[in-house]
C-alpha cells in the first residue's frame, strides 16, 4: 500500500480541493448556460408573438381605412338651418370613426390576449411533457425456452382469435397441439 509523503501532502490536498471547485464551477456554468438558453428562447418567442400582433393590428387598420374612407367637403352656407344639419352629419361621422377606432383597439387586445393564452398553453404542454414519466423499456429480455413458447402461443392465439370470427377451433388447435420439436 502506498502512503502519501508528508512533503507533498499539503499540495495533494490543495490540488484535490481545486479539482472539486473546478467541477462545481463547471456544473454551475452549465446550469447558467441552460438557464440563459431557456430565457433567450422565451424572449425570442415573446418577440415573435409581439411582431405577429403588430402585423395583425396593421393589417386590420389597413383593411378598414381604405374601404371606409370618408371624404369631407365643405358646403357653402345657404341658411342657418342647413348649417346645423352639416354639423350633425359631421358629428355622426366622427362618432362612427371613434367607434371604429375603439373596435380596432378592442380586436387588437383580444388578439393579443388570445396569443398570450396560446403561449401559456404551449408552456403548460411543455411542462406536462417534462413531467410525464417514461417507462423504462429494456434493450434485451432474457426468456427461458418455456417462457418463450408460452409467449409465442399467447401471441399466435391472440392473432388467430382476431382473424377468425368464431375463434374457438383455432384457439383449441393452438392450446392443445403440443410442441413436437420438429419443423413441418
Amino acid at each position: 500500500m502506498w502512503t502519501l509523503p508528508d512533503e507533498i501532502k499539503d499540495a495533494v490536498e490543495l490540488l484535490n480541493k481545486q479539482e472539486e471547485e473546478d467541477k462545481a464551477q463547471a456544473g454551475m456554468q452549465a446550469q447558467e448556460k441552460t438557464r440563459r438558453d431557456v430565457d433567450a428562447e422565451q424572449e425570442r418567442e415573446i418577440e415573435r408573438v409581439r411582431m405577429e400582433v403588430q402585423e395583425v393590428v396593421k393589417r386590420k387598420a389597413e383593411d378598414i381605412s381604405p374601404s371606409d374612407e370618408i371624404v369631407i367637403s365643405k358646403k357653402p352656407r345657404v341658411e342657418d338651418g342647413a348649417e346645423s344639419t352639416d354639423d350633425d352629419e359631421e358629428s355622426e361621422e366622427e362618432d362612427w370613426q371613434r367607434e371604429a377606432a375603439a373596435q380596432l383597439v378592442k380586436e387588437a387586445e383580444e388578439e393579443e390576449r388570445r396569443q398570450q393564452e396560446e403561449i401559456e398553453k404551449a408552456k403548460e404542454a411543455q411542462k406536462a411533457k417534462e413531467n410525464v414519466r417514461q417507462l423504462p423499456i429494456p434493450d434485451r429480455v432474457d426468456l427461458s425456452i418455456e417462457e418463450g413458447k408460452a409467449l409465442f402461443k399467447v401471441c399466435v392465439c391472440d392473432t388467430t382469435l382476431r382473424s377468425f370470427p368464431s375463434g374457438r377451433p383455432a384457439l383449441m388447435r393452438c392450446i392443445y397441439r403440443p410442441y413436437s420439436g420438429r419443423r413441418t
